[in-house]
């Protein structure tokens, strides 16, 4: 073998250890951004009356076996009754047949109330729950809260808020203005956290009830265009997320990246349920 030849096939096998690195590189790169994913979903329970047979196995089935929803990492529920956890157990259940673990937080809508289902957000996480809280909200007709948790997620800290904004205040169906004051405490609290941590990542879901007008359901409301100025919403388009033609669940994000949403029709409530995959 002469000078040239060697040089030449040393050089090759330089190139295939290299490009052996490069593959395994990709590998662990690869692995790092698939376990770097979160599926958030939204779904507000109307307070649990349908988590009861025959739907109950019905219910289960959806969250686990469809695709856009199945291994889903953080739900946030509206209406959830804590004096009847049918619905919060379900979806617990659900999580931990498909993540071993899961943690919880909810913020009662009105801590005083007597009614017979005492509504709430709650939160459910296969990350734990580093830090929580609840908001109140600025009362527009019934009383409204938000719950808010920072999750760990890898080695990354996640503020995650679940909101429930009014649909009335007595005969007004469309309290516009109302709902943009209880988003805006939302919101100044996410900014709050955002001054202190600059790189800080969330999301805000929930129900927001944007009707806009009876009539436009398609035209985004003062506070849905309030969060689109400063978050990343999950779905552009007009797509309804109730059985009647509106939009009123969304899902916010900054610091993440949003891979794809979905709204899933369901009969287990009078929302349909909304899920957004993120990318971290």
């Amino acid at each position: 073998m002469d000078l040239g030849t060697w040089a030449w096939s040393r050089s090759g096998r330089v190139r295939r250890a290299l490009a052996a690195a490069l593959c395994f590189v990709a590998l662990l790169a690869g692995t790092t951004a698939h376990a770097a994913q979160l599926r958030v979903v939204t779904f507000n329970v109307a307070t649990g009356i349908a988590f009861r047979k025959p739907f109950l196995g019905l219910i289960r089935s959806t969250f686990t076996n469809n695709p856009y929803l199945a291994r889903f990492d953080v739900i946030g529920l509206q209406e959830a009754c804590l004096n009847d956890r049918r619905a919060v157990d379900l979806f617990r259940g659900v999580m931990l047949r498909a993540h071993g673990a899961v943690y919880e937080h909810s913020v009662p809508a009105d801590p005083t109330t007597h009614e017979h289902c005492k509504k709430a957000q709650v939160i459910l996480s296969r990350y734990p729950i580093v830090t929580r809280g609840g908001l109140t909200l600025p009362q527009v007709g019934a009383k409204r809260s938000a719950a808010w948790v920072d999750l760990a997620v890898g080695n990354e800290t996640i503020r995650v808020y679940d909101l429930h904004l009014s649909n009335r205040a007595g005969a007004n169906h469309t309290p516009v203005r109302g709902r943009f004051l209880q988003a805006s405490v939302v919101l100044e609290h996410w900014f709050d956290e955002r001054s202190r941590n600059p790189r800080a990542r969330g999301i805000v879901l929930g129900d927001f009830n944007s009707l806009s007008t009876l009539w436009e359901p398609h035209k985004p409301e003062l506070a849905i265009s309030e969060f689109c100025r400063h978050m990343t919403p999950n779905m552009l388009r007009f797509v309804p997320t109730m059985v009647v033609p509106y939009k009123t669940d969304w899902i916010f994000s900054n610091g993440l990246r949003l891979k794809r949403s979905q709204v899933i029709p369901t009969i287990y409530s009078d929302h349909f349920v909304v899920v957004a995959d993120y990318s971290l």
